[in-house]
């Protein structure tokens, strides 16, 4: 489920951070030229950036996950000694 997350927030990201840097070409002008041109190039670069950390924590998580082996299987669990001062089940002899 959280390697679907990390996808889905590259994706988020990378949608963010191209249609910002390409905003002369993909926005009308009343959108973004009420901002700082500078402040939207640096969330731009910021959107891309996020995308592709989130795109190398996803693959390395990948290849941790099929490199690693499962554990070895546990031996069979052993019933503990009966120990006659340890029963308390039963009523003491007077």
């Amino acid at each position: 489920m959280m390697l679907v997350l990390r996808l889905l927030y590259t994706v988020a990201w990378l949608i963010l951070g191209t249609v910002v840097l390409l905003r002369y070409w993909l926005l009308p002008e009343r959108l973004y030229a009420q901002y700082d041109p500078l402040l939207l190039t640096m969330v731009g670069l910021v959107g891309l950036t996020l995308a592709c950390y989130n795109v190398w924590r996803y693959l390395r998580i990948e290849r941790h996950w099929k490199k690693a082996t499962p554990a070895p299987p546990r031996p069979p669990a052993t019933p503990p000694e009966y120990n006659p001062e340890f029963d308390f089940t039963q009523k003491p002899a007077e």
